[in-house]
């Protein structure tokens, strides 16, 4: 049976390697696999993306040509109100009131995209989120 990768998510930052008889079973066993686990895989709310399959060769081919959004990305970063870097382990309520001992809160998050030409600062971090997807779908 031979193996396949399917892209998943719309930036393509999650791929998925599947066994399957054609590409249009890979991606319906990919799709299967992250929607049954979705909160592994993502930790978003965007809607589930599934990218065409290809075979190894063929990813490998198409990743080599390739110098548009899969080589760009906008990280999102989340600040104390100090300006210091609230680290993605700090757990917070959904008022982003600190759930980690020792954190003062989220005050702001910041995306920039590694285009040079993009960036976005907002105080939730959903909407600094929402944004930077839009960027990343639209803008490359």
């Amino acid at each position: 049976m031979p193996k396949f990768i399917v892209p998943i998510d719309v930036i393509t930052v999650h791929v998925v390697p599947v066994l399957a008889p054609t590409p249009e079973a890979a991606q319906a066993e990919a799709e299967r696999i992250v929607a049954s686990d979705r909160k592994t895989w993502f930790d978003h709310t965007e809607p589930l993306c599934v990218g065409d399959a290809y075979t190894e060769a063929e990813w490998d081919a198409q990743s080599k040509g390739n110098t548009s959004a899969a080589q760009f990305h906008a990280p999102r970063i989340d600040y104390h109100r100090d300006d210091t870097i609230c680290p993605p382990e700090h757990q917070h309520a959904a008022n982003a009131i600190p759930l980690t001992r020792g954190c003062t809160g989220r005050a702001y998050s910041e995306a920039k995209c590694s285009c040079g030409d993009w960036s976005v600062k907002y105080l939730g971090w959903r909407h600094a989120e929402k944004a930077r997807l839009q960027h990343l779908r639209t803008a490359h």
